[in-house]
């Protein structure tokens, strides 16, 4: 008995943390980011981010631009990549990306 009740205390406290509403801008943000790294559509996701605690901070018709970069720069920078799951892989393609100064330009006129 006091096996099943532990193990219900323990499916509370993960859903408790991990259902937080605080929780959901951070994960439509990943989704957001993921989305666009495999060129998917993600306007949905950024007009959530608009909404979100993140419009405020993140000038999104700019950032929408630049997403539509973050698939050609995984699949230059990471061609082994058919598929991007994480934020991980994202940043793994971005440090391995050199920057010149045509990109510079591109994401300042972008900015």
């Amino acid at each position: 008995m006091q096996y099943y009740e532990a193990c219900d205390k323990i499916e509370t406290e993960y859903e408790s943390r991990f259902n937080q509403a605080k929780l959901k801008p951070v994960s439509n943000l990943e989704k957001l980011l993921v989305g666009a790294a495999n060129s998917d559509d993600f306007s949905e996701h950024l007009e959530e981010m608009q909404r979100s605690c993140f419009g405020t901070y993140i000038h999104c018709g700019r950032l929408g631009h630049q997403l539509y970069l973050a698939h050609d720069t995984v699949k230059t920078t990471l061609p082994k990549v058919r598929q991007v799951t994480n934020i991980r892989t994202i940043c793994k393609a971005l440090n391995k990306t050199p920057v010149t100064k045509t990109k510079q330009i591109v994401m300042v006129n972008l900015t």
